[in-house]
């Protein structure tokens, strides 16, 4: 994903740009990548300054059900809804190449 991948930019500056970017074109701060890690799991640095306030109640809803292994899909939900949970689980997200340079870090 975009947003983990740009916890690895070394001038904070720009990270902090980047990062900012995303989210506010609807990246999450809390998607997970394939190995369950959130972007700020990945970071080098204190990006705490990156992310305020609370997360959505969509997120807390999409990892409440995570959480709790639902059967989400036997339930005739919007697509939108079942994109927003999957972004949210570790064993919806497919392994790339980058993934596996970037857990070796």
């Amino acid at each position: 994903r975009p947003i983990h991948m740009a916890m690895f930019i070394d001038n904070s500056i720009l990270k902090l740009s980047v990062v900012t970017s995303l989210l506010l074109h609807g990246a999450h701060i809390d998607a997970v990548d394939a190995h369950g890690k959130t972007a700020m799991d990945l970071s080098n640095d204190d990006c705490s300054n990156l992310v305020s306030g609370p997360l959505l109640l969509s997120c807390y809803s999409a990892r409440t059900i995570i959480a709790k292994d639902i059967p989400y899909h036997l339930f005739d939900l919007p697509k939108h809804v079942i994109e927003l949970i999957e972004l949210h689980d570790s064993k919806c997200t497919m392994k790339t190449p980058q993934d596996e340079y970037f857990s070796r870090l």
